[in-house]
């Protein structure tokens, strides 16, 4: 239903007074109809504005006051945050644009169960997930545990007298002031719980109801403060500095735990919590706020550095002091959970964020020099194969130009290897991540995009697409392969030259490992197939190739064979038969899985087409070269050229004479926003904007 304001603008002093309505209307009804969507990259906002107070609604208009513990659903589809100032519990709805809304509490402070609407808490700090769509959630100034049913929508008292104490009995009956941390145990359907100010942990038996005391009197964990659970096992640390510990279970019904071995050393823990086989310490060292400890190889420990996605730290030291991205006060608790859904993010909550955010661990430190790789042997940062919902994964393949930068850039950031890498954070790929997720957000998109690089510096990019990128695919679960090819020279000369280094596959491609016997065989060996004998016949009748003794086949200029009609049709035959290949092993995938996985290929011109670079008439030879490969097999064939000539001398400089004219980092953010510009203005990902109604997307204003 739409309305009509209709408002008389006449003489006199009301006048301006109207106009001033009518325009305050306008700017409202404009900032009311446009929504902005969460972004997931590797720090973001899940949900506050930034200082303290109450108020629901969209995420980035969100008010909390002093948020706590958090709990996550088994499905990550839910955030629960105890919103301790607020005396409320309140939820971010993380696959509904993360909006925010009031669980339960009324915001006074004081003691009622009933109803989540009339519910009252004193300072609700702490929250753990139950079986059957429960929430246990301790109420601080209450002393007590409060337990919220999902499905009755109604909140009782768990256990707690209500008095100051370490009482053990039935649940109802036990004194629980000053409860530290809490974490469940599923295997013993026990709630484990930290009391500092008695040195000890207790377990409420969630099955009998009972409240027991299961550790105390260990002078390594003298003040056990934080706990976390692994596998079957509980991690704890203890109050201020000293160490976070495995602790293992006598088995008795009535059970003991005690220490079974030092994980690493802490300081000031506010919060723990596991993904896979490592431990995450959220600490009060600001130089130092997060690490990471294995809880499988000796207790190695990494400090986890916040990285901006411009590639600087975000932390304090050094000449350029950065105010950090977390902070916590010397013995402040915090929230800090790991996302269910992605076991690489995790979200945080703390008095001095006022809110909530999330931020992903990609193993940025050790992989942020653009020439190491990550587990996978890829030029990229660490991504967990399992796939946020709402994540769109594009896997770039291709050679070296999609990443690889310039000499400058690496000294730029004080890497003394000089090997012309740069800082991963500048690459196109990351860039390209950057820009879809911020443009995403802006226009409304409900869809996190991922970028992966799979490119292989050095070799044909190819063996790239036929041999890494089918497992990859599969593994990672990808939405879309961008074959990026150009203009380069040395990747024509590198390519077609394979054809006779290496024995071919029953496909017709040459394989992707080096067989020394293929190459140390006859040189006419090496030319029996059809594609690579018509190439040696073009260069024997033209004078540009030649055998070295008796097993050597090598040409003096590809180039001048591209530039020969006939000879830029072989090639094409040679690097067409591979794309031809994986379209077919693509195919099959998507056959199996009965999931499509888009393809396109992506040409980009580099300056060493021709003397002249982006000028040489040298583009359109290569350009037409592609997408006379690309049409026959069916590939949708993208043309960056147009676009690329319109700017590159706006953002010049954009690559060196060096390095093979690699793209430097203005190259590369260029390289990216003409590639984010193509691929939602031609569609080729899905860029749906979101329609809401306006109601809706603002309740609480």
């Amino acid at each position: 239903m739409e309305r009509y304001i209709t408002l008389r603008l006449g003489g006199g002093r009301s006048s301006g007074k109207y106009l001033l309505i009518v325009l305050s209307l306008a700017w409202g009804l404009a900032y009311h109809a446009r929504a902005v969507q969460p972004v997931y990259l590797y720090q973001d906002l899940v949900a506050g504005q930034g200082s303290p107070g109450f108020r629901d609604g969209p995420f980035y208009s969100a008010l909390f006051d002093h948020p706590q513990g958090m709990a996550v659903d088994p499905e990550g589809k839910t955030l629960y945050v105890a919103d301790r100032e607020n005396n409320r519990i309140r939820i971010i709805r993380l696959t509904d644009s993360n909006q925010v809304e009031t669980l339960a509490g009324t915001g006074e402070a004081g003691f009622a169960n009933g109803l989540f609407s009339e519910a009252v808490f004193h300072h609700p700090t702490l929250l753990v997930w139950l079986p059957g769509g429960r929430l246990a959630v301790y109420d601080a100034n209450n002393r007590v545990f409060r337990l919220l049913d999902l499905k009755l929508k109604k909140v009782s008292t768990l256990a707690g007298s209500g008095k100051e104490g370490r009482h053990d009995g039935k649940s109802l009956d036990a004194d629980l002031g000053g409860v530290c941390n809490v974490v469940y145990l599923q295997q013993k359907n026990a709630l484990y719980f930290t009391q500092p100010i008695y040195g000890v942990i207790r377990k409420l038996d969630l099955s009998s109801l009972e409240v027991s005391t299961v550790f105390q009197g260990d002078s390594r964990l003298p003040k056990p403060a934080t706990l976390c659970v692994y596998q079957d096992k509980i991690c704890a640390s203890d109050v201020g500095n000293g160490g976070i510990y495995l602790l293992k279970s006598d088995g008795k019904p009535t059970e003991r735990l005690s220490v079974d071995r030092k994980i690493c050393e802490s300081d000031w823990v506010a919060a723990l919590t596991v993904s896979g086989d490592w431990l995450y310490a959220l600490q009060e060292d600001k130089k130092n706020p997060l690490i990471r400890a294995s809880l499988t190889s000796g207790g190695k420990v990494v400090s986890i550095a916040f990285r901006s996605v411009f590639g600087a730290k975000i932390q304090p030291g050094g000449d350029t002091w950065v105010s950090p991205l977390i902070s916590l006060e010397r013995g402040e608790l915090a929230g800090f959970v790991t996302d269910s859904a992605s076991p690489d993010r995790f979200f945080v909550a703390s008095r001095y964020l006022s809110g909530v955010l999330s931020f992903k661990d990609g193993s940025f430190d050790p992989l942020i020099n653009g020439g190491s790789n990550n587990q996978e042997g890829m030029p990229e940062f660490e991504y967990s194969t399992a796939k946020n919902p709402g994540t769109y994964r594009i896997l770039i393949v291709g050679s070296s130009y999609p990443f690889y930068q310039s000499n400058a850039d690496e000294k730029r950031w004080g890497w003394k290897d000089e090997s012309g890498n740069g800082n991963r954070m500048e690459s196109m790929p990351k860039r390209l991540e950057l820009l879809l997720n911020a443009d995403a957000s802006l226009s409304d998109v409900p869809l996190h995009f991922e970028v992966l690089n799979a490119c292989w510096a050095g070799q044909a990019p190819f063996l790239a697409l036929c041999y890494g990128a089918p497992g990859l695919i599969k593994k990672y679960d990808i939405d879309l392969v961008l074959y990026v090819v150009n203009s380069s020279n040395a990747d024509l000369s590198r390519s077609c030259n394979l054809y006779f280094l290496r024995p071919l596959s029953k496909d017709g491609i040459p394989g992707i490992i080096q067989d020394t016997e293929y190459l140390l065989s006859p040189w006419n060996r090496k030319i029996q197939n059809e594609i690579p004998r018509k190439l040696y016949e073009l260069g024997l009748s033209k004078h540009l190739v030649h055998t070295s003794g008796s097993t050597q086949v090598h040409f003096d200029d590809f180039m001048v064979m591209f530039n020969d009609r006939d000879g830029r049709k072989i090639m094409g035959s040679m690097l067409g038969k591979p794309i031809e290949v994986f379209k077919t092993q693509l195919d099959e995938m998507n056959k199996a899985t009965g999931k499509k996985v888009g393809f396109h290929l992506c040409f980009v011109p580099v300056r060493d087409a021709g003397l002249n670079g982006m000028r040489s008439e040298d583009l359109k030879i290569f350009s037409d070269f592609w997408r006379d490969i690309a049409n026959p097999l069916g590939v949708p064939y993208l043309d960056l050229t147009p676009p690329f000539v319109a700017l590159s001398e706006t953002y010049w400089p954009i690559d060196e004479p060096a390095y093979g004219q690699h793209f430097n980092a203005n190259g590369h953010f260029l390289f990216a926003y003409i590639l984010e510009h193509e691929l939602v203005a031609k569609k080729l990902v899905p860029f749906d904007r979101v329609e809401k109604k306006v109601n809706s997307i603002h309740r609480a204003e």
